[in-house]
């Protein structure tokens, strides 16, 4: 081999080392669970689908009428509807409150890391997350527990886009 070669070759792994020192974390002994596929919600997420479209594939009543009335705290960002026609909606005091089909509270979860700064979304396992001002994406069980809080390393205004649930999961 030639010097330039070998100076070359060297760059390249003095770079490739360098790198390493700028990545994140991993814990082998946390194993990852990647859960792909659509949601299977009814409103999985704000506008509806993955496109954003503003259209439901389910069928709407004709003549809808009101079924029930619940009075909740404020409310910023719109709710999701699941799969069993269940409405979670995100409190902007940081409230997670799951709404069963016929109008009862079926559970309520104070989320760590303040309140909403998106709408939620439901991902295609059932898990309803929802990015928080505190800079967490946080993934709550049907049942309402906590199966994860991932930090984002931004905070507050600079988290203005909401998370979506594309088709591929």
């Amino acid at each position: 081999m030639n010097r330039a070669a070998i100076a070359a070759l060297g760059a390249c792994a003095f770079a490739s080392i360098a790198t390493d020192g700028l990545a994140d974390d991993v814990d082998p002994s946390v194993p990852s669970v990647v859960v792909v596929g659509p949601s299977r919600g009814i409103a999985p997420q704000a506008r509806l689908d993955a496109g954003r479209t503003g259209r439901s594939a389910s069928e709407l009543p004709v003549a809808p009428s009101e079924l029930w009335r619940r009075t909740m705290s404020t409310i910023e960002f719109a709710p999701v509807v699941d799969r069993d026609g269940a409405i979670v909606v995100m409190m902007a005091s940081g409230d997670a409150v799951k709404v069963s089909a016929d109008g009862k509270e079926v559970w309520r979860t104070h989320l760590s890391g303040g309140g909403p700064s998106g709408p939620p979304v439901i991902l295609s396992d059932g898990t309803y997350g929802v990015v928080t001002t505190g800079g967490t994406f946080v993934g709550l069980s049907p049942a309402g527990h906590v199966r994860f809080v991932a930090q984002l390393g931004a905070r507050g205004p600079d988290l203005m886009a909401a998370p979506r649930a594309t088709d591929d999961g």
